[in-house]
C-alpha cells in the first residue's frame, strides 16, 4: 500500500500566528495550477530545483513562503504589458527550475519589486529597450529590468544584488555552522536560542565533530550561557538562552484567540507557541558579524563596483529618470548604513549623474502576524546631482505610497 507524501498540492496547514490566512493558501494553491498548466504542464508531479524542495516541504514556513511566491507572480501577470508576457515566461521557468540559492533569491527579488511596480505604477514594461523579447537571442540590446508609465516623464528601473565578497563568505560560512547547531540541538533535545557573534574571518570547516559535542554538553549543564570557539584564525562567541514556550491546550487558539507571546527583545527573540502538543526540541539563531574597526571602504568599493557594471543598462541617449534599486545580499548590512555610504560616499562624485535615485531593497524577515519586524519595501535616496531628477509622481510612488494606472494617478490600486 503506497502513501502519498504531504505537499503544497494537499497540504492541511492552520496557518495560526501567520500574516496569511487559509484563503490566501488556497488562492495559492489554485494559481500556481494555472502558472504550471500556462508554462510548465506537470511540473507539479516532479518538482524540481529549490521551488520542488518548498513544494515538497511539509513545514508551514514553506507553505508561507509559497504563498508569498504566488502573490508575487500573480501581481505580476495581472501588471505587466502585452509585449512582456515572454519575460514573466522566461522568469518564471527560471524560478521554477533554479538549484542555486543567490540565483534563486536575486530572481525572486527582481520580481517582487516588479510585482511592487506594477500594482503602484499600473501596466509595467520588462527590459522596455530590448523590445521586441527574444530570449533564444543572444545579442538582445542592454536594458534596465523596467520600465514605468508615469505622469510627466516614463522612468526606467534596474535591479540588483549588492554582493560583498568578505560578508558573502562569512554568510555562507555561518550558514554552515548554524545547520550544524541546529542538527546536534534537536538530536540532544534541548529548547535553544543562539546567537553567534563572529568576525568576517570565520572558518565553518574548524568547528570540530568533538567542539560541538562539547558545545552541546556545556547547553545540557547550563540553561543560559557563554563560551568561545576558536576557529581559523577568528574565535567566535555563541550565547545561548532557554526558548520561551507557551503551552496552551488543544483547541484553546479557536477559542480563545491567538494568545499573548513574549514580544522579541534584545535578549531574548525566540518564543514557540505550542497547542496541544509537547514540545520536545527548539532552536532558533541569529547571527552577528564582528568587523573591522573601519569596514567603510569595504562596503564603498562594492557599491561602485555594483554602479560599474550597471552603467551599461542605461544608455546615454536615453534621458529618463533612471533607478537602480540594489538588495544587500549579506541581510546584516544595514540599510540605513547603505544609505548613509550612498548619500556620503556616492553622490558627492560627478560619476553618477546618469542615476536619479538608488533604491535599498528590505525584504521580509518573517511571515508572523503581529511580529515587529520589516515587510518588504524600497527606500530611494535622490541623487542631488542627477542629470535627469526625480519627478513629483516618481516621488509620490516610493515615498507617498501612491498608486497610477496608464500615466494617471489613482486613488485605491485596481
Amino acid at each position: 500500500m503506497s502513501t502519498v507524501r504531504q505537499n503544497f498540492s494537499n497540504a492541511t496547514p492552520s496557518l495560526t500566528g501567520s500574516m496569511f490566512s487559509l484563503h490566501d493558501f488556497n488562492e495559492a494553491r489554485k494559481f500556481f495550477q494555472i502558472i504550471f498548466d500556462r508554462y510548465v504542464p506537470g511540473w507539479e508531479h516532479n518538482p524540481v530545483g529549490l521551488m520542488g524542495e518548498l513544494w515538497k516541504s511539509e513545514g508551514e514556513p514553506a507553505i508561507e513562503r509559497l504563498i508569498d511566491i504566488a502573490r508575487v507572480i500573480y501581481d505580476l501577470d495581472r501588471g505587466i504589458s502585452r509585449e512582456s508576457m515572454p519575460a514573466l515566461e522566461h522568469k518564471v521557468k527560471q524560478l521554477l527550475n533554479c538549484k542555486d540559492r543567490d540565483q534563486f533569491e536575486e530572481l525572486f527579488t527582481e520580481m517582487r519589486i516588479g510585482a511592487f511596480l506594477a500594482v503602484h505604477a499600473g501596466t509595467i514594461l520588462c527590459e522596455p529597450l530590448a523590445q521586441p523579447l527574444n530570449y533564444k537571442s543572444r545579442k538582445q540590446p542592454p536594458s534596465p529590468d523596467f520600465g514605468i508609465i508615469l505622469p510627466g516623464w516614463d522612468a526606467l528601473i534596474e535591479v540588483t544584488t549588492l554582493k560583498v565578497g568578505a560578508l558573502d563568505d562569512w554568510d555562507h560560512a555561518l550558514t554552515i555552522i548554524k545547520k550544524r547547531l541546529e542538527a546536534a540541538v534537536n538530536k540532544a533535545g534541548l529548547m535553544k536560542e543562539i546567537e553567534i557573534r563572529a568576525p568576517l574571518s570565520v572558518r565553518a570547516h574548524e568547528l570540530t565533530k568533538q567542539g560541538l559535542i562539547s558545545l552541546i554538553d556545556k547547553m545540557r549543564q547550563e540553561p543560559d550561557g557563554l563560551t568561545e570557539i576558536k576557529l581559523g584564525p577568528a574565535t567566535a562567541k555563541i550565547i545561548w538562552r532557554q526558548v520561551v514556550v507557551v503551552n496552551l491546550p488543544a483547541g484553546a487558539i479557536e477559542r480563545d484567540g491567538f494568545p499573548i507571546v513574549p514580544r522579541p527583545t534584545k535578549e531574548h527573540f525566540g518564543a514557540i507557541v505550542a497547542e496541544g502538543v509537547t514540545v520536545l526540541s527548539a532552536f532558533a539563531s541569529r547571527v552577528v558579524p564582528i568587523l573591522d574597526p573601519n569596514p567603510e571602504e569595504l562596503f564603498v568599493a562594492s557599491i561602485r563596483n555594483v554602479l560599474k557594471g550597471k552603467r551599461k543598462q542605461f544608455p546615454d541617449e536615453i534621458k529618463n529618470p533612471s533607478i537602480l534599486i540594489i538588495q544587500p545580499r549579506a541581510l546584516h548590512l544595514s540599510p540605513d548604513y547603505l544609505r548613509y555610504l550612498i548619500v556620503e560616499r556616492i553622490w558627492p562624485k560627478l560619476d553618477y549623474d546618469w542615476l536619479t535615485g538608488i533604491g535599498v531593497f528590505q525584504s521580509n524577515s518573517t511571515y508572523s502576524y503581529g511580529v515587529n519586524a520589516p515587510r518588504p519595501k524600497v527606500t530611494i535616496t535622490w541623487n542631488p546631482k542627477a542629470e535627469v531628477p526625480r519627478t513629483k509622481a516618481l516621488h509620490d510612488l516610493f515615498e507617498n505610497n501612491v498608486y497610477f494606472i496608464n500615466g494617471e494617478r489613482i486613488d485605491t490600486p485596481q
